[in-house]
């Protein structure tokens, strides 16, 4: 029983000005990283301003998508329709070649 506030469509991210490169390189199919200007930091996930140096100017790298898992789980049960048909899945930790770390979930593989 879907209670309020529940959605059986795909939830959607906020896109704010500081992500919107992250996620119209994400439709393209590439995986971008804010790399700070001044202090040249790559960080996960995109913020108003560098995390290191407080600098707010970005250049957008594309990252290898290489990594190494770092911890993994297996989520169920879900708690909004729209995953209810795709559980369970795998979602993992990993840190990326360039040193950023983010949660991803795990495709192409099944979730035993």
């Amino acid at each position: 029983m879907d209670q309020p506030g529940m959605t059986a469509a795909q939830p959607q991210p906020a896109i704010e000005d500081h992500t919107e490169p992250f996620w119209r390189g994400a439709q393209e199919g590439k995986l971008l990283l804010p790399r700070c200007t001044a202090c040249h930091a790559l960080q996960f996930p995109p913020e108003a301003s560098c995390l290191l140096c407080g600098a707010p100017d970005f250049e957008w790298v594309t990252a290898s998508g290489n990594a190494t898992l770092y911890s993994w789980t297996i989520c169920h049960p879900p708690l909004l329709p729209y995953f209810a048909e795709r559980a369970p899945w795998a979602v993992a930790a990993v840190e990326l070649e360039e040193g950023v770390r983010m949660v991803t979930r795990v495709v192409d593989l099944p979730p035993d």
